[in-house]
C-alpha cells in the first residue's frame, strides 16, 4: 500500500496523516462493498438465469413424458381393437375357408355325377342308334317279306302248312321289332331325362364354381387383411415397447434435470462459502403413516417396470411432511403421478411425494424436516387415496425404507 500512497511517507510525521489514513480505509471499505454487492448481483442474475433455463428444460421434459404417457394409453386401447378386428378377419376367413371347402366338395361331386351321366348319355345315344338301324332294317325287311307273301301267295297257291310258318315268322319278327320300339323309347325317355339332369347340374355346377370364386375371393381379401392386421398390430406392440423404454429414458433425463438442479443449487452454495447440507439419519421421518401398498421394485405393467418407490396408504388429506430439511424444486402436475412435489435436501438427495391432492409448498420454498408440505390424494387416475414416495440418491432411484433406516409406525 505504501507504494500506492507515497504521501504517507512524506506526512507520517505531519498532524494530516490521520485524515489521510482514515479516507484510504473508507475508499477500500467502499471499494470492498461496491465488489461484494456487484458480486453478490451477478451471482443472483446467473442463478436466476441457471434456474429459468432448467424450468424451462424441465417444463419441456414434462410435457414430452404427459404426450408420451397418454400415447400408451391410446396405444392399449388401439392394440384392443386391433385384436378385436384381428378376431373378426379371423372368423371370416375360417368362414370363408369352410365354405370354400363345401363348394368344392359340391363341384367333386357335381363333376363326378355329370360325368356318369354324360357316359351314360354316350350308351343311350350308341344303343339308340343301333336300334335305329336294326328298327329300321326290321321295316325294311317286314315290308319286302309282306310284298313277297302276297305276291307269291297269288301266283304259287302255297300251301296253308307254308302259309301258316310265314305267319309265325312275321308275328315272331313283328314281336322283336315291338320290343326294339319299346326299348327305343324307353331310352329316348332316359336320354331326356339325362339330358334335363346334366343340364340341370352344369347350371349347378357354374353357380358353385362362381361361388367359389367370390368365396375365394374372400378369403384372399381376409386374408390380405388379417396378414396387414397382424403386421400393424405388432408394429403398435413394438412401438409401445418402444415407447416404453423412451418413457424410461425420459425418467432418466427428468432425473438428469433434477440432478442439474442440484448441482446449480450446489454451485450457488459454494460461491457462498457455505457447504451443502448433510441429512442425519435422526431427521428423517416418514412423509405419512400408513400401509405399504406397494414396494420398491415391485414388477408393474406386466413385469415390464419397476416400482421406483413405495405407495403408502393413506386418506384422502392426511397432511404429508418433508422427511428431511430441503428446498421445493418442482410443484406441479405430472402425467401417472398427479399433483407431486419434489424436494431437494442437498448432496444429491431428492424426495418425490406424489398422488396428492393438495400441495402446500411452492417451487422455491426451503422446508425443515416434519414440515407439512401437502395432502393425500388420488390424482394421477389413481382408484384409492395414497401417496407414492421415491427417494434418488445420485441420480438413481433408492429404496425408501432402507433410506429411511426405520419402518413406518403404522405398516
Amino acid at each position: 500500500m505504501e507504494d500506492r500512497w507515497p504521501l504517507d511517507t512524506e506526512m507520517s510525521n505531519q498532524p494530516t496523516n490521520e485524515r489521510a489514513e482514515r479516507a484510504q480505509s473508507s475508499c477500500y471499505n467502499l471499494i470492498l462493498i461496491l465488489v461484494v454487492a456487484f458480486s453478490h448481483i451477478a451471482s443472483s442474475t446467473l442463478a436466476q438465469e441457471q434456474d429459468l433455463s432448467v424450468e424451462e428444460m424441465l417444463s419441456g421434459v414434462l410435457e414430452e413424458l404427459n404426450t408420451k404417457q397418454n400415447w400408451i394409453g391410446q396405444a392399449d386401447k388401439r392394440i384392443q381393437d386391433l385384436l378385436a378386428a384381428l378376431r373378426t378377419s379371423d372368423q371370416k376367413v375360417a368362414s370363408a375357408a369352410s365354405r370354400i371347402a363345401e363348394i368344392q366338395d359340391s363341384i367333386t361331386s357335381l363333376e363326378q355325377s355329370l360325368g356318369d351321366q354324360e357316359k351314360r348319355s354316350q350308351e343311350i345315344t350308341t344303343k339308340i342308334a343301333s336300334l335305329s338301324s336294326s328298327i329300321a332294317l326290321h321295316i325294311r325287311v317286314a315290308h319286302r317279306l309282306q310284298r313277297k307273301h302276297w305276291l307269291r301267295s297269288f301266283l304259287e297257291q302255297e300251301s296253308a302248312e307254308r302259309n301258316d310258318r310265314h305267319v309265325r315268322y312275321h308275328r315272331y319278327f313283328a314281336n322283336s321289332k315291338n320290343k326294339s320300339i319299346e326299348e327305343f323309347e324307353e331310352l329316348l325317355g332316359e336320354m331326356r331325362k339325362v339330358s334335363k339332369s346334366i343340364l340341370t347340374n352344369r347350371n349347378s355346377l357354374a353357380e358353385q364354381q362362381e361361388e367359389w370364386k367370390s368365396e375365394k375371393a374372400i378369403y384372399d381379401q381376409e386374408s390380405k387383411t388379417r396378414k396387414a392386421q397382424i403386421s400393424e398390430l405388432n408394429s403398435e406392440i413394438a412401438a409401445k415397447q418402444r415407447d416404453v423404454d423412451k418413457l424410461l429414458e425420459d425418467r432418466e433425463r427428468l432425473e438428469s434435470l433434477l440432478v442439474e438442479i442440484e448441482r446449480i443449487g450446489t454451485d450457488s452454495t459454494n460461491q457462498s462459502g457455505s457447504e451443502g447440507s448433510v441429512i442425519e439419519d435422526s431427521s428423517k421421518s416418514w412423509p405419512i403413516e400408513g400401509e405399504v401398498l406397494v414396494e420398491f421394485g415391485d414388477p408393474r405393467a406386466d413385469g415390464r417396470l419397476e416400482w421406483q418407490g413405495v405407495h403408502i396408504a393413506a386418506a384422502t388429506g392426511t397432511d404429508v411432511v418433508a422427511v428431511a430439511p430441503g428446498k421445493v424444486v418442482f410443484a406441479d402436475w405430472l402425467m401417472g403421478f398427479g399433483m407431486m412435489l419434489i424436494l431437494d435436501h442437498g448432496n444429491e438427495v431428492l424426495t418425490v411425494y406424489g398422488y396428492c391432492d393438495t400441495l402446500l409448498a411452492r417451487t422455491g420454498d426451503y422446508v425443515e424436516a416434519g414440515e407439512i408440505i401437502a395432502t393425500v390424494g388420488q390424482s394421477g387416475g389413481q382408484t384409492t387415496p395414497g401417496l407414492y414416495f421415491e427417494v434418488r440418491s445420485n441420480g438413481t432411484s433408492t429404496d425408501p425404507i432402507k433410506w429411511l433406516g426405520q419402518s413406518n409406525t403404522n405398516d
